[in-house]
């Protein structure tokens, strides 16, 4: 155990975030912290933190200068009932409309969108008659932003100026909306480029569909395992990904993730910490990163995320770039949780006894395979997700406030009930819904924490259309109203 407790220092990753709260802090005398969610004595000379789902550390008492222990917050969530609003005139849809144009217009000033937001909020019921035009104008103002074009480009977005190369197969016009996947490349520190392996998931994609849209963007910062240790990379790809839907029709029910070495760290964060995006996730020679210097724990955010998106990753047992620890853990986690909840989690996991760092071609073609037959549900009615990425407020038909390490939210819709329940969910969260749901012709009741949080009827609201089409730019996760708690 001394010998793992080396190796997830040596994976322990640095990056600009306020730490976020945790349920036991272990503080090193030489001044490591280290996050789980309960502590407990082993023997007389060592403490076991269990970190995530029976993953854990053992750490020696000497070792140990203090263990803090956070309270949980005390919350009572309670929600009111929005009234209708009867037909708007034209000057309140003038007022709206003014509102959403410079909303949009200042997509690069988060403060001035949220006073736009705000604002919008004192307004926000909208008559049932005037919610598809809302629902149009907001779309048509989401898809005037950024877009990509095909080959090697600098993606023009201020926070985000990478380069990024994109080919198209597009076939038949009348084909329909496009597959797309993203592939994400190996390197280092000093390393790193798109062209760099991303061949090894494009390739038997392209070969599969025929005509689909390939995206393979280089990271931003050449250092280690940047694309899953780096919370910038992954609202870069999150960017890249609403301006790809700007520019073609993009078949949102198949979006796909992959990539090898630090494209494989990468499709595990990004994939997990966004799985409502992606159909499936494939990672090679990846894994899931410690990230104690960000306020992060391993698995947190990652795994329990994939209920609904299947994952396929590969490693060999004599990885030493990538130590294949972090994806044997994830496959008995992941096993777990299938056995707990059947048809989900679903996962493939291909292990190469004396394996190195490059995983067999026949196999990752049929992982590619593998992850490619399966399309996203875009409504599943039962929902884990751990928030952990301050850019990630939505998952599905949840919202969260304030994503911090060590959240989580179990919700589930039965009829026109719907029963959350919260772990550490601090400063507020979400429902949004639409008739794809529930019925929003009857009543709907909300009972969080076995306690109910809301009885009532629900109706347009045009914060609840702004945010979803904003977010991700995608038709089939369109909500129309919400209940705040």
């Amino acid at each position: 155990m001394q010998k793992r407790w080396l190796s997830l220092c040596a994976l322990a990753v640095a990056c600009a975030q306020v730490p976020a709260p945790a349920q036991v802090v272990v503080h090193g005398k030489q001044g490591n912290r280290d996050r789980g969610e309960r502590i407990l004595p082993v023997g007389d000379d060592a403490y076991r933190l269990e970190v995530y789902r029976g993953f854990g550390l053992n750490i020696p008492k000497s070792a140990v200068a203090m263990i803090e222990d956070p309270p949980a917050p005390e919350w009572r969530p309670r929600a009111v009932a929005v009234p209708p609003k009867g037909r708007l005139d034209a000057e309140e849809r003038a007022a709206i409309d003014r509102l959403l144009a410079s909303y949009f217009e200042a997509a690069d000033r988060p403060d001035e969108q949220a006073g736009i937001l705000a604002t919008l909020r004192q307004q926000d019921t909208l008559p049932a008659e005037d919610l598809a035009g809302v629902i149009s104008t907001i779309r048509d103002l989401a898809r005037s932003g950024r877009r990509l074009a095909p080959g090697t480009n600098r993606f023009s977005h201020p926070q985000f100026p990478g380069e990024v190369n994109v080919k198209v197969v597009a076939g038949d016009p009348a084909g329909g909306p496009l597959p797309l996947f993203l592939a994400l490349h190996g390197g280092g520190e000093n390393d790193g480029h798109w062209s760099s392996g991303t061949d090894m998931f494009t390739g038997p994609a392209r070969a599969a569909w025929k005509r689909g849209i390939f995206v393979c963007p280089s990271v931003l910062h050449k250092k280690y395992a940047e694309w899953g240790r780096n919370p910038v990379e992954e609202h870069y790809v999150k960017e890249l990904l609403k301006a790809a839907k700007r520019t073609w029709d993009v078949d949102t029910n198949r979006i796909y993730i992959g990539g090898h070495s630090m494209g494989g760290y990468g499709a595990w964060h990004i994939g997990g910490h966004q799985a409502d995006v992606f159909a499936g996730v494939i990672s090679a020679a990846g894994g899931i990163l410690t990230g104690r210097s960000i306020g992060e724990s391993w698995g947190w955010g990652v795994l329990g995320n994939l209920r609904h998106t299947p994952v396929a990753f590969l490693h060999g047992t004599k990885d030493e770039p990538s130590p294949v620890w972090s994806d044997q853990e994830s496959n008995r986690i992941l096993g777990e949780l299938e056995k707990e909840h059947p048809g989900q989690y679903r996962h493939r996991y291909v292990e190469t006894v004396n394996g190195g760092h490059m995983p067999p071609g026949d196999a990752l073609k049929q992982s590619v395979a593998w992850i490619l037959g399966h399309e996203r549900n875009p409504d599943p009615k039962e929902l884990t997700w751990e928030p952990t990425r301050s850019f990630v407020k939505h998952f599905y038909w949840l919202r969260v406030e304030n994503p911090a390490m060590f959240q989580r939210i179990e919700a589930r819709i039965e009829g026109n009930t719907i029963t959350v329940v919260t772990t550490r969910v601090a400063g507020g969260f979400s429902l949004l819904l639409n008739d794809r749901l529930v019925d929003l012709d009857r009543p709907v009741e909300v009972l969080v924490n076995g306690q109910e949080a809301f009885r009532g009827h629900l109706h347009p609201r045009v914060s609840a259309v702004l945010e979803s089409i904003d977010d991700k730019l995608d038709d089939r996760l369109i909500y129309t109203t919400r209940i705040d708690f």
